[in-house]
Parts: C-alpha cells; structure tokens; sequence
C-alpha cells in the first residue's frame, strides 16, 4: 500500500530488485535517505496521498497519514519534540497519539544518535509490516516491498492455515516467516546500526469495556459521532460516501443530513446482484433524505482474471480474492478525485458483540470461532497444510490467551476487535487507499470508548441503532437492514432471525444438513466456472499444490481463501 518505506542493513541489489517490484500505476518512489548498504528511508505514493516529511538539522520526521480536525501550523514542531537530546520522549509521543483522532504512522529519526523511532495510532489503521532477519531489519506499509526483500521463502504456514480457517492470520502473523504484522498503538525504537529493536504495544480496550456506563448517554454518542463525520468532511478533500444501504453507512449518511451536509453518497450494483438489497435500502435511505441529487450508483461488470490478479499483487494474500469485484468501484473514487468516508467499524461500536451461545471453555471458544468463520474443520485445514491439528489448535489458544481478560465472553470480542477488525477490516479498508484515501469516524478515539461503555444489552438485535436513527432525520430506524431482511424497529421479527442463529451454534450438525447451496462443496473445476474464470488461467499457484488442489471440494467462499492464500507470489 502507499506510505513508508524504510530498511537498513540491505544490499543495495536486493533493494533495487524489491523497489522494482513497486511499478504500480501513478505511485512514485520518493527517497529521503540512501545510504549504500545502510539506511534507506523512503515514500512509495501517488498525487494527493497524505505524506509530509521535515527535517531539521541530522533529526527527520515522517508522517503518513491524516489527524482529524486539521493540525496547526506548530505540528511539525509538536513531532520534532519527541526527539530529545537523550532519546525519544515515549510518554509525550504515547499521550500524543491517544489524544488525536486518525489514521497515521510516525518515524523519527536522529542521525546523531544512530536511532529510528516508529509509532502509529490506537488502533493501528494503517496495517505496517516489519522484517527481522539478523542484523537486517525493514519496516513498511508496503508488503510488497517487505514481502520481496526477503532472502529466505519459508512461508509461515501456521499463518497460512489460520488466514485459510479464518480469512486472517493471528496476532502479530504474516503469511510468511519473519514478517510480522505491527501491532496497532505500538512504539518500535530501532537501532540504525546493529538492527536491533525494542517495541512495545499499549493497545488495550480493555479499560473501555470494563468502564460501564449504565446512564443514557446516547446523546453524547450522536453528538460524538457527528463531531468526528464533520470534523473528516472539513480535512478530506472532496469528500464522498461509499453507501451499502446498511446500518453503519446509513447512520453516516444521517447524520450528514443533520448537519446539513450536502456530499456524493455512491452505492454500487454489482454483476451478480448479490447486493441488490443493499441497492434497495441505499435508494430508501437517499428517498426518506431527499439526498437524490448527491446519490450515484456504480454498475459494476463481471470480475475478470485481471481484477483478481491486481488485487493480490498489491495485497500479497492480505486481502480476499473475492473482493476483486469491487476494484472498479474504488476506480470511480479515483477517477473523479473523491475521498472516501466508509461506514467501516459501526459492526464492532454500535452493534452486540457478545457470542450467540455462552462460551464456558476455551476448547467452545475456539470450536464456535471456527463454526462462525469457516466453512472447514480444523483438522481438515490441517491436512490441507500437512501440520497438526493441535499445533493449529494450540497457536489460536496462545493468542486468545494473550488477551488481558479471563472472561471468555470478553475474549470473544477482543478476538472481533484485535483480530477481525484489526487483521482483516483494516486490511480491506487499506485496498480502498490503493485508489484512494479512506477513513471512517466509527474509530474516533471517543467515540468508541463512549460506545465500548454502552452494555452490549442495549446494543442487542440493533436497539442503539435504533435509538440513534430515532433521534436523526429520516425515520431511516424504518427501513429493512439489509443483512436481517427486517427493519430494525421490528424487534420480535429480529428476534426471532436471532434465536434461529443461536440455534444453528447449538445444534451445528443438524442444520448442516440444511445449507444453503452457496455452501456447498464444490471441486476446482465448478469453482471457476462459477466465477467465469478457466482453472488453468491460475498459473501462478505453485505446480506440487496442483494434484491437491484438483482432489479438493470446497465451499466457493474457501476456494477463494485457499487461493488468495496460495498465490500470493504473483
């Protein structure tokens, strides 16, 4: 993705071959140190991506990204303080970024001292990867640059096989050995001469979630929001609305309303129509608004080979092949100059996170995980990657004891949150900024505590949705969410949509047998017909997978995971 690009300790053949690699359409390489063999620090960004860079003497900061409102002429000055004669200032930089709201990565770097400071924000909204191997060391937003520096091709298998179970790898994982994932909210002090690195990552929502807020706070909550929407709207340029029709976009486009707020909402149609309902909310959504002057939809036509080759030659596997679909749609922002503002995070503040069935071991934990987000056993993942099945087992053990709770119910939504959202909502929002930058005010540092402080009681079957439309323009609270097929003010409907899930995670093997026939298994051959794509025309997967993948039945949506997956050397 756009943004650093920063290595020291690496040939200068190697960096030349990773840098080659970076060829993508309108990016440039922008380079801000090149010492031969030593220090390269650099910006890999197309026109109107939000980079800045100072320096001052033998000290240089980066910033990628954006803070929202607008910072003050002093800003740079704020960033060269971190940068003490004695070091970097850890307190003052960790109350910094809890204190603005944003998307952005930080680098410091004192040539004086032979040492590079890393930070990004709470939630770490823009993924960064990081190379450890000896004394060499890179860190990049970019995995592509990450991802060809290495010197090794050992993949991370466990990685793999967790990205295959769940659409996602674990924690700090990659798909590949030594590549790690930077945890969000994290300081990384690097020394520029032996590589040596010290981090330490104060994400924790811990705090907002033991916090209870049992007063209606609901008002402070709206007043929040549109206070983070408005405060996007005046920085972006050209800002406009992804609409789905949902409940988190439509609350956007809400509180736009409210404030009198007249920006394009944009809604795509896609070719297989699986989205029509979205369509037919968002058309409802714009009528009860009277916003039919700034609503656009997008035709999108059928994915093509070259769709699913672009989307893993810049996401290297880190992001479905499934949502290829979807790359015209962020075209149109980039064509017509538009930022984007998504509805991205309403599912993980406003909605009820708490598991469908009460969890009373970690052994349910795990076996309910894998129910809701595969279509696979773990043993059957397991034979697919030749590992076993209590090595995968256990690697998702550790993580989720890693959590700073003993409640499993807590556990649950740590996972949603640290994993779901973080390693894999994130991940689809930085796609979105291949074309075009993209925020959201749903992570709006207090806006989301406010949220986490609501109990998830008041949060059930969309009742803070609910209270919150209610008291915006629209009576938008009246029309079907699409994902329900129910508006959320009919509660018993949605109740009882609610009790037939809790059902189904009850009894897991009894209504297995009444799947719907999107998943059902299907061989290589079937998958790709489905999809209008020849097998053969996957060249680029690894020829000794072949025998295993012809032998293989799948759900369409596993196909698409384990191809990702396995292909990611595009």
């Amino acid at each position: 993705m756009p943004g650093l690009l920063f290595s020291i300790n690496i040939s200068q053949n190697d960096l030349r071959n990773a840098l080659t690699f970076l060829d993508f359409s309108g990016f440039k390489i922008k380079s801000h140190s090149n010492v031969e063999n030593r220090l390269f620090v650099a910006e890999n960004s197309y026109k109107g991506y939000p980079t800045q860079s100072w320096q001052r003497g033998q000290k240089f900061v980066f910033f990628e990204g954006m803070v929202y409102p607008k910072p003050k002429d002093s800003f740079p000055d704020e960033l060269f303080d971190f940068i003490t004669p004695s070091g970097f200032s850890n307190t003052a930089i960790n109350k910094w970024v809890n204190s603005h709201d944003g998307e952005f990565v930080i680098f410091l770097v004192d040539i004086a001292l032979q040492q590079a400071f890393f930070v990004n924000d709470r939630f770490g909204r823009l993924p960064v990867y990081l190379l450890k191997d000896g004394r060499k060391l890179a860190l990049s937003r970019e995995i592509s640059f990450i991802h060809r520096l290495r010197t090794f091709k050992n993949p991370d298998i466990i990685g793999q096989a967790q990205s295959f179970l769940f659409g996602f790898a674990l924690g700090n994982r990659s798909l590949w050995e030594k590549i790690e994932r930077v945890e969000p909210n994290v300081q990384i002090q690097i020394d520029l001469i032996n590589g040596r690195i010290m981090q330490q990552s104060f994400f924790n929502i811990q705090g907002a979630l033991s916090a209870k807020n049992t007063n209606n706070h609901i008002p402070d909550l709206i007043n929040q929001f549109n206070h983070a929407l408005q405060n996007r709207i005046e920085v972006l340029d050209k800002p406009a609305v992804s609409l789905s029709g949902g409940l988190d976009s439509r609350l956007i486009a809400a509180s736009l309303s409210f404030q009198n707020q007249y920006i394009p909402l944009i809604t795509y149609s896609d070719f297989e129509q699986s989205a029509s309902k979205d369509l037919f909310s968002a058309t409802k959504v714009i009528q009860h608004l009277g916003l039919e002057k700034q609503h656009q939809v997008i035709e999108l036509q059928q994915t093509t080979l070259e769709n699913i080759n672009e989307i893993i030659r810049f996401k290297q596997g880190l992001n479905g092949a499934d949502m290829a679909f979807i790359l015209p749609f962020l075209s149109h922002f980039q064509q017509n100059g538009y930022s984007m503002i998504t509805g991205d995070g309403g599912d993980k503040t406003l909605d009820d996170l708490r598991p469908l069935v009460p969890i009373i071991s970690t052994h349910h934990l795990i076996n309910y995980l894998i129910q809701k987000h595969s279509h696979l056993s773990l043993k059957e993942v397991s034979l697919i990657f030749n590992i076993r099945p209590d090595e995968l087992y256990q690697s998702i053990a550790d993580q989720l004891n890693s959590y700073n709770t003993d409640s499993f119910e807590n556990k649950f939504i740590h996972f949603m949150i640290r994993e779901r959202a973080i390693n894999w909502l994130f991940e689809g929002e930085d796609r979105n900024r291949y074309f075009t930058w993209s925020t959201t005010p749903y992570y709006n540092n207090d806006f989301f505590d406010l949220a986490m402080q609501l109990p998830m009681k008041q949060k059930a079957y969309g009742k803070a949705f609910r209270t919150i439309l209610n008291e915006l323009p629209g009576h938008l609270e009246k029309i079907d969410n699409p994902n329900w097929n129910a508006a959320i003010i009919e509660q018993r409907r949605i109740e009882r949509l609610f009790l037939r899930q809790k059902i189904r995670y009850l009894l897991p093997n009894i209504i297995s047998a009444f799947r719907p026939k999107n998943n059902q298994r299907i061989d290589i051959n079937q998958f790709t017909n489905l999809i209008g794509i020849k097998s053969n025309d996957f060249r680029f997967v690894h020829s000794e997978w072949f025998e295993q993948l012809e032998s293989l039945k799948l759900t369409q949506s596993s196909w698409f995971r384990l191809l990702t997956v396995l292909i990611t050397d595009l």
